[in-house]
């Protein structure tokens, strides 16, 4: 087993793109930041370090990969755990900066032991996500209002939504003011209104067949109307007839009701992922 770290954007998004295609839905977070990086787009504008893009090969074949652009955590695909631990070895070895890592379970698991024991620290299991998809959806009957694209009008309302989303998930707030104003401009944010904006989301970096859909929130008082699951039909609907195959989306397990109302609309769930921390010693 041989762990190769890649530092031509391009060269990786190359060698490991066919290997992540097999499970699109899977690697749908790492195939969109990989392509997006490509591309020439920064998933951290402000940040100098280069990305961090490890394959992991067996007799000349890829049999896992890793991504990181600092300073967010490590994202892996499907892997043996042992493919994992060696990649915590590989990073250790070469004074890599790890503040977390999120992938399926068990390699997520794997790379977080074995991470915490090299660096003697602690881990903490910071979020289970469940990744869903849909190549069809239902939209809920009778809930009022219409689907609308966020605009720079909407600038302030989609900012405060962006942070209160942060806050409730714990994800980090570092450059959301410019990525959530360059998504507005891009047209990717939608809202719900009903007389006013009452709920957002968004589309995310796509894969090469399908989109996925994120930064789904409404404020507590406007919860329980059916507001999300009508914005979430309506823009994966919007996203399937322009030619998407399928739509993703992660689900917090920790909120059974997000995980009921995507399953009414047609998501089907796909596979579990972890978000670990690391805590330093």
């Amino acid at each position: 087993m041989r762990v190769r770290r890649l530092s031509d954007p391009e060269a990786f998004r190359t060698a490991v793109w066919s290997f992540l295609l097999e499970r699109e839905a899977e690697n749908n977070l790492m195939l969109g930041v990989a392509g997006r990086v490509a591309a020439g787009g920064s998933y951290s504008a402000d940040s100098a370090e280069r990305p961090v893009m490890l394959t992991v090969e067996e007799e000349g074949r890829v049999i896992g990969a890793a991504l990181q652009t600092p300073p967010h955590k490590l994202i892996l695909s499907p892997m043996a755990p042992a493919a994992a631990s060696a990649v915590a070895a590989y990073l250790h070895e070469h004074g890599a900066v790890v503040p977390g890592v999120l992938g399926p379970k068990e390699p997520a698991e794997a790379f977080a032991t074995s991470w915490s024991e090299l660096i003697r620290g602690e881990r903490r299991l910071h979020q289970s996500l469940r990744i869903y998809q849909a190549e069809a959806v239902t939209p809920p009957a009778g809930v009022p209002g219409e689907c609308i694209v966020a605009t720079r009008d909407h600038l302030e309302t989609v900012l405060a939504w962006a942070r209160a989303f942060a806050t409730e998930t714990g994800e980090s707030e570092h450059d959301l003011e410019r990525a959530t104003t360059a998504r507005v401009e891009k047209r990717q944010i939608f809202l719900w209104k009903d007389s006013t904006p009452v709920s957002m989301a968004a589309y995310a970096t796509p894969t090469p067949h399908g989109l996925r859909v994120n930064l789904v929130y409404t404020p507590p008082e406007r919860r329980r109307h059916g507001y999300a699951s009508a914005l979430v039909a309506e823009i994966s609907q919007r996203a399937l007839d322009g030619g998407h195959r399928f739509c993703f989306l992660f689900a917090d397990l920790g909120n059974p009701i997000s995980n009921s109302i995507y399953q009414k609309i047609g998501y089907r769930p796909v596979c579990d992922f972890d978000v670990y921390e690391f805590l330093d010693p």
